[in-house]
Protein backbone atom coordinates (compact mmCIF):
# COMPACT_ATOMS: atom_id res chain seq x y z
CA UNK A 1 0.00 0.00 0.00
CA UNK A 2 3.08 2.20 0.13
CA UNK A 3 4.06 4.51 -3.18
CA UNK A 4 7.51 5.14 -4.73
CA UNK A 5 7.79 8.67 -6.85
CA UNK A 6 10.65 9.62 -8.63
CA UNK A 7 11.25 13.25 -10.27
CA UNK A 8 13.52 13.12 -13.46
CA UNK A 9 14.36 9.55 -13.04
CA UNK A 10 15.42 10.05 -8.86
CA UNK A 11 13.90 7.90 -6.96
CA UNK A 12 13.41 5.17 -4.98
CA UNK A 13 11.80 1.69 -5.89
CA UNK A 14 11.58 0.32 -2.60
CA UNK A 15 7.75 0.12 -1.26
CA UNK A 16 8.95 -1.30 1.96
CA UNK A 17 8.07 0.26 5.77
CA UNK A 18 11.83 0.88 6.79
CA UNK A 19 12.60 2.30 3.12
CA UNK A 20 13.86 6.04 3.13
CA UNK A 21 12.28 7.74 0.75
CA UNK A 22 13.92 9.73 -1.89
CA UNK A 23 10.96 11.61 -2.78
CA UNK A 24 9.42 13.71 -0.19
CA UNK A 25 5.72 13.78 0.14
CA UNK A 26 4.11 16.60 1.69
CA UNK A 27 0.27 18.25 2.48
CA UNK A 28 0.05 21.67 3.12
CA UNK A 29 4.28 21.75 3.52
CA UNK A 30 3.72 19.02 6.28
CA UNK A 31 5.51 15.87 5.60
CA UNK A 32 3.73 12.46 5.36
CA UNK A 33 6.43 9.87 6.24
CA UNK A 34 3.77 6.74 6.14
CA UNK A 35 1.61 7.72 3.60
CA UNK A 36 -1.35 5.77 1.64
CA UNK A 37 -0.89 7.99 -1.30
CA UNK A 38 -2.83 6.32 -3.95
CA UNK A 39 -5.35 5.00 -1.36
CA UNK A 40 -7.03 8.06 -0.91
CA UNK A 41 -9.12 10.49 -2.92
CA UNK A 42 -7.70 14.42 -3.32
CA UNK A 43 -10.54 17.14 -3.06
CA UNK A 44 -10.69 20.58 -3.23
CA UNK A 45 -6.93 21.43 -3.88
CA UNK A 46 -5.65 24.77 -4.77
CA UNK A 47 -2.64 22.91 -6.89
CA UNK A 48 0.08 20.08 -6.74
CA UNK A 49 3.58 21.48 -6.65
CA UNK A 50 6.17 19.46 -8.13
CA UNK A 51 9.67 20.93 -6.85
CA UNK A 52 12.66 18.81 -8.21
CA UNK A 53 15.31 17.72 -6.04
CA UNK A 54 17.73 17.74 -4.05
CA UNK A 55 15.10 19.75 -1.56
CA UNK A 56 16.89 18.54 1.59
CA UNK A 57 17.63 22.37 3.01
CA UNK A 58 13.29 23.55 2.90
CA UNK A 59 12.32 19.75 3.20
CA UNK A 60 14.96 17.50 4.90
CA UNK A 61 16.79 14.17 4.55
CA UNK A 62 14.13 12.56 2.43
CA UNK A 63 14.03 15.12 -0.18
CA UNK A 64 17.26 13.69 -2.63
CA UNK A 65 14.71 13.60 -6.17
CA UNK A 66 12.48 16.80 -4.65
CA UNK A 67 9.04 16.92 -3.13
CA UNK A 68 5.42 16.67 -4.01
CA UNK A 69 3.51 18.98 -1.99
CA UNK A 70 -0.72 18.74 -2.21
CA UNK A 71 -1.82 22.00 -1.18
CA UNK A 72 -5.54 22.40 -0.21
CA UNK A 73 -7.56 25.38 -0.74
CA UNK A 74 -8.29 27.48 2.26
CA UNK A 75 -11.28 29.56 3.10
CA UNK A 76 -11.63 33.00 1.40
CA UNK A 77 -12.59 35.80 3.03
CA UNK A 78 -15.27 37.87 1.98
CA UNK A 79 -16.91 35.35 -0.24
CA UNK A 80 -19.93 32.42 0.11
CA UNK A 81 -18.69 30.02 -2.85
CA UNK A 82 -20.24 25.99 -3.17
CA UNK A 83 -19.93 23.35 -5.49
CA UNK A 84 -20.84 19.86 -5.66
CA UNK A 85 -20.44 17.17 -8.40
CA UNK A 86 -22.42 13.56 -8.28
CA UNK A 87 -21.11 10.90 -10.39
CA UNK A 88 -22.51 7.67 -11.38
CA UNK A 89 -20.59 4.87 -12.62
CA UNK A 90 -20.95 1.06 -13.53
CA UNK A 91 -20.46 -1.74 -10.04
CA UNK A 92 -22.87 0.39 -8.83
CA UNK A 93 -20.61 3.30 -8.19
CA UNK A 94 -21.57 6.72 -6.64
CA UNK A 95 -19.16 9.76 -5.77
CA UNK A 96 -20.48 12.19 -4.19
CA UNK A 97 -17.84 15.62 -3.70
CA UNK A 98 -18.62 19.09 -2.26
CA UNK A 99 -17.43 22.35 -0.76
CA UNK A 100 -19.03 25.54 1.11
CA UNK A 101 -16.82 28.52 1.89
CA UNK A 102 -19.04 30.82 4.01
CA UNK A 103 -17.43 34.43 5.66
CA UNK A 104 -17.92 34.58 9.49
CA UNK A 105 -16.92 38.54 9.26
CA UNK A 106 -14.40 40.51 6.99
CA UNK A 107 -11.60 39.20 9.09
CA UNK A 108 -12.89 35.13 9.52
CA UNK A 109 -14.43 32.23 7.22
CA UNK A 110 -14.93 28.79 7.34
CA UNK A 111 -14.67 25.79 4.39
CA UNK A 112 -15.76 22.46 4.66
CA UNK A 113 -15.39 20.05 1.96
CA UNK A 114 -15.78 16.16 1.66
CA UNK A 115 -16.15 13.73 -0.79
CA UNK A 116 -18.01 9.97 -0.75
CA UNK A 117 -17.64 6.73 -2.83
CA UNK A 118 -19.34 3.38 -2.72
CA UNK A 119 -18.45 1.13 -5.48
CA UNK A 120 -19.09 -2.64 -5.50
CA UNK A 121 -16.35 -5.11 -6.77
CA UNK A 122 -15.08 -5.32 -10.24
CA UNK A 123 -13.16 -8.86 -9.39
CA UNK A 124 -14.35 -11.84 -9.23
CA UNK A 125 -13.80 -14.61 -5.93
CA UNK A 126 -13.61 -18.09 -7.98
CA UNK A 127 -13.89 -19.72 -4.79
CA UNK A 128 -17.37 -18.68 -3.49
CA UNK A 129 -18.53 -16.74 -6.67
CA UNK A 130 -19.00 -13.27 -4.53
CA UNK A 131 -17.21 -9.47 -5.91
CA UNK A 132 -14.49 -8.25 -4.48
CA UNK A 133 -12.03 -4.98 -4.47
CA UNK A 134 -15.28 -2.72 -3.58
CA UNK A 135 -14.38 0.65 -1.79
CA UNK A 136 -16.68 1.84 1.08
CA UNK A 137 -14.63 5.68 1.15
CA UNK A 138 -15.32 9.05 2.80
CA UNK A 139 -13.81 11.89 3.82
CA UNK A 140 -14.16 14.98 5.46
CA UNK A 141 -11.99 18.70 5.70
CA UNK A 142 -13.10 21.55 8.10
CA UNK A 143 -11.10 24.84 7.71
CA UNK A 144 -11.16 28.19 9.40
CA UNK A 145 -9.27 31.08 8.57
CA UNK A 146 -8.78 34.01 11.06
CA UNK A 147 -7.10 37.08 9.90
CA UNK A 148 -6.38 39.72 12.35
CA UNK A 149 -4.37 41.82 10.89
CA UNK A 150 -3.12 41.99 7.20
CA UNK A 151 0.47 40.67 8.65
CA UNK A 152 -0.71 37.78 10.37
CA UNK A 153 -3.30 34.74 8.72
CA UNK A 154 -4.00 32.04 11.34
CA UNK A 155 -5.56 28.67 9.47
CA UNK A 156 -7.03 25.36 11.85
CA UNK A 157 -7.89 22.34 10.07
CA UNK A 158 -9.27 19.35 10.83
CA UNK A 159 -9.47 15.77 8.51
CA UNK A 160 -11.26 13.02 9.06
CA UNK A 161 -10.97 9.83 6.83
CA UNK A 162 -12.29 6.42 6.76
CA UNK A 163 -12.09 3.13 4.22
CA UNK A 164 -14.27 0.05 4.52
CA UNK A 165 -13.60 -2.03 1.65
CA UNK A 166 -12.47 -5.36 0.80
CA UNK A 167 -10.25 -4.14 -1.89
CA UNK A 168 -6.69 -6.10 -2.84
CA UNK A 169 -3.69 -4.44 -1.80
CA UNK A 170 -1.32 -6.32 -4.08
Amino acid sequence: TSSSFTIRGIGDLCTGFSCDRATGIHLNDMPLVENRLFETEYFDLERVEVLRGPQGTLYGRNATSGVVNFITARPLLGEFAGNATVEFGNFSSNRLTGMLNVPLTDWAAVRLAGYSLVRGGYTKNLFDGSSIDGRDVYAFRGTLRIRPSSSTTLDLMGYVFSEDDDRSRI
